[in-house]
C-alpha cells in the first residue's frame, strides 16, 4: 500500500508542478503588461503561489525519489506545505473569478464591449482561473485523505508524522476509512473534479453565446426598422416635392 501511496504522491506532485509552470507563465505575462501602480491582486498571488509550488514540489519530488526518509520529505513537513499551497491557489481562483465577473460580465465573446485584444485577455484569465482551481482540487484530493490517515494513526498511538510517505506503513482499513471520509467531506464542501468545473464553464459559455446571438438579432431588427423609417421619410419628401 505504501508503494501505491508513494506513486500517487509523485503523480500529484508532478501534475501540480506542470500546472504551476503554466500559472507562472500566465501570471508573469500579465505582470509584464501592468504598470507597478496598477497591479491586480491575482498577479501577486499567482506569482507567489506558482514560485513556491515549483520550488517546494520540485524539491519534494527529487529528494523523495533519491533519498529514503529524508527529513525534508517527512509527512510532518509535506502535509502543512501542501495545505498552504492549496489555500494560495484557492485564493487565486476566487480572486480571478471575481475579476472576470466584474470586467467581463458577458464572457469573452462580447463584440459590443470587447476588442480582439480584450477577448484574448479574457480567455487568458479564464485559463488561469481554471488552472488555479485544478491545482487546488488535485492537491486537496491528496492531502485531505493523508491528513485523515495521520489523525487515525495518532489516535491509535502510531506517529506517522516523522516518516515519509515512501516509508510509511498504514493498514488498509485505515486508508479505506480516510478515503471514505475525505470523499464525503469534499462532496459536502462542493469541491469538484476539474473536469466537472470545465463542463460548468462550457455550459456558462454556451449561455453567454445564446445571449450574444439574441442581442445581435435585436440589433438587426433595430437596423431594419431604421432603414424602413428612412425609406418612408425619403418617400414622403419625394411626395412633398412632387406636390410643390
Amino acid at each position: 500500500m505504501q508503494n501505491k501511496l508513494f506513486q500517487v504522491r509523485n503523480g500529484v506532485f508532478a501534475t501540480c508542478l506542470a500546472l504551476s509552470l503554466s500559472t507562472l507563465g500566465l501570471s508573469a505575462h500579465w505582470t509584464s503588461l501592468s504598470a507597478p501602480s496598477d497591479l491586480f491582486d491575482f498577479e501577486g498571488i499567482g506569482l507567489v503561489a506558482s514560485c513556491l509550488s515549483i520550488i517546494t514540489l520540485g524539491i519534494f519530488l527529487s529528494v523523495g525519489i533519491f533519498r529514503k526518509n529524508a527529513i525534508i520529505t517527512i509527512i510532518g513537513i509535506e502535509l502543512p506545505t501542501l495545505i498552504v499551497l492549496s489555500a494560495l491557489f484557492l485564493a487565486e481562483g476566487i480572486i480571478l473569478n471575481d475579476t472576470i465577473s466584474v470586467n467581463f460580465p458577458l464572457g469573452c465573446n462580447d463584440p459590443f464591449r470587447l476588442s480582439a485584444l480584450g477577448m484574448k485577455f479574457c480567455k487568458e484569465l479564464i485559463s488561469l482561473k481554471g488552472i488555479s482551481f485544478a491545482i487546488f482540487a488535485v492537491m486537496t484530493a491528496y492531502w485531505l485523505p493523508l491528513l485523515i490517515m495521520v489523525i487515525i494513526e495518532l489516535t491509535q498511538g502510531r506517529n506517522t508524522l516523522t516518516v515519509s510517505v515512501r516509508d510509511v506503513s498504514v493498514p488498509r482499513h485505515t486508508q479505506a476509512q480516510a478515503n471514505a471520509f475525505a470523499n464525503g467531506f469534499m462532496e459536502s464542501a462542493g469541491i469538484k473534479d476539474p473536469s466537472g468545473d470545465s463542463q460548468d464553464d462550457q455550459q456558462h459559455q454556451h449561455q453567454q453565446q445564446q445571449q450574444l446571438q439574441l442581442q445581435q438579432l435585436q440589433l438587426q431588427q433595430l437596423q431594419q426598422q431604421e432603414a424602413m423609417l428612412q425609406q418612408q421619410y425619403s418617400t414622403e419628401q419625394q411626395q412633398a416635392k412632387s406636390e410643390v
